[in-house]
């Protein structure tokens, strides 16, 4: 078994990478670095086993968990409702909670992290 072409586009997103592409580049080798490249020979090398875990496992929980980050905006405005109170660092835990298992695809898949995935750091101005 191998990837699919759209799960090769999440696994790379996941693990930090910029978009790909598929158009051939005059300039490619820029574009293709140890660290790119090394995560291209991880997904082709992944035994069937292995593959399954990402597919079934970590796909799945990175897309949920990612798509409630935006969901917070629905109790952003919220401070105070009856019994109820906003929990003003959901953002945050939400964001470090996906951070979380992004990293732990990347360790899972013996990838270093990508780029946006290395650097990436969250400040909330409230």
């Amino acid at each position: 078994m191998a990837f699919t072409d759209a799960q090769k586009v999440d696994i790379r997103h996941y693990c930090g990478f910029p978009a790909y592409g598929v158009a051939p580049l005059a300039n490619f080798w820029m574009r293709s670095t140890y660290v790119s490249g090394q995560i291209e020979f991880v997904m082709r090398a992944l035994a069937p086993e292995e593959e399954v875990i990402v597919i079934d496992q970590y796909l799945p929980t990175l897309r949920l968990l990612e798509s409630d980050i935006p969901n917070t905006r629905v109790n952003i405005d919220t401070a105070r409702a009856a019994v109820w109170y906003r929990n003003a660092n959901e953002l945050a835990e939400r964001v470090t909670l996906y951070t979380y298992w992004r990293k732990r695809l990347c360790r899972f898949i013996g990838s270093y992290y990508g780029p946006e995935l290395a650097e990436q750091t969250l400040q909330l101005v409230v």
